[in-house]
């Protein structure tokens, strides 16, 4: 047996005790009368706040049956509620009811004190260790499925232009992606939505442009070249780029970025320049690519709450 096969089996039988400890074995789990399953269905929406039954479906690994079925009876227990976006009227949310909070909270006790109890067992770098380790391998899993999920790259279609709901999907996913990963809430969410409405008023312009990566009418990505809101008219602004996590690990994004960049040196644009939040890795590698460099850093509470910012300004070469 290789090393590395000796290696996997260890990792493996490791998962296998972490899921027989934590419980998921058993028909309920953390204290409460709830299966794994849709103690899991209430542990992400109270983590990222109202989602749809898509977003839910591909978060949860389960099947579009699978998860309509779960979300019938968590409705009928009186967990979960249908709720409309309140920038996108056409899409249902589901959201915590009071029942539902106070089901996560007994939840989040029992496993607190569980993952508690067994971390004050080791070192403190030993503490560390196991977070970098679970996190990083977590992270691995979910890009080992992204690779092979919903974007088999031939199903996706990028098109350029404003489509009916695009305001809307768009802010949703900037709302859902920023409020997950940087807390910011409902001041950055609205005002995404108001910015960029505004755009989509002066695409009559043949120097403005959005494009979209969308799957069965379901908008995934966009990205867009505002030619207007720097007053230097040989400077693009690179704006709303953004991926629904279905598509992160698949090339899409490097494709809209792309199509973005080849628009403004076909337009003559002498630079492109763009505003980011600091962490964003996927992006920034991105970025480096096409050889956007950051020449200003920032921190600022301009979408309601302090964040690292950084200026990046990409020089067309002739």
């Amino acid at each position: 047996m290789k090393t590395d096969d000796i290696l996997t089996d260890k990792v493996r039988e490791a998962s296998r005790k972490l899921v027989r400890e934590f419980g998921f074995m058993n028909s309920t789990i953390a204290s409460t009368s709830l299966a794994p399953s849709s103690l899991h269905t209430l542990l992400e929406i109270d983590t990222k706040g109202p989602q749809t039954a898509t977003e839910l479906c591909a978060k949860l690994n389960l099947e579009k049956s699978s998860i309509s079925r779960l979300l019938k009876k968590l409705v009928e227990a009186g967990l979960i509620k249908e709720v409309s976006h309140q920038l996108d009227a056409r899409s249902k949310c589901l959201k915590l009811t009071q029942k539902g909070c106070e089901t996560v909270q007994v939840a989040h006790q029992h496993a607190s004190t569980q993952a508690r109890e067994a971390l004050n067992l080791l070192p403190l770098t030993t503490q560390k260790a196991v977070l970098e380790g679970l996190s990083s391998y977590a992270a691995a899993l979910e890009a080992v499925k992204n690779q092979k999920d919903v974007t088999r790259t031939h199903n996706i279609k990028i098109i350029n232009g404003y489509r009916s709901g695009v305001i809307g999907r768009i802010a949703y996913l900037f709302s859902i992606y920023f409020s997950s990963h940087y807390e910011f809430g409902q001041y950055f969410e609205a005002k995404v939505a108001t910015e960029l409405a505004e755009f989509t008023s002066r695409l009559e312009n043949p120097k403005n442009q959005i494009w979209i990566a969308e799957k069965n009418e379901e908008i995934l990505g966009s990205i867009v070249i505002d030619a207007e809101d720097i007053e230097d008219e040989a400077i693009a602004h690179l704006r709303w780029f953004i991926m629904d996590e279905r598509l992160r690990g698949t090339g899409i994004g490097q494709e809209l970025l792309d199509k973005a960049v080849k628009f403004c040196d076909e337009h003559g644009f002498k630079e492109i320049h763009l505003w980011t939040v600091k962490g964003l890795d996927a992006a920034s590698h991105l970025y480096d690519k096409y050889n956007f460099v950051i020449t200003e850093e920032l921190v600022d509470k301009q979408w309601g709450k302090e964040a690292v910012e950084h200026k990046r300004v990409r020089v067309h070469k002739k």
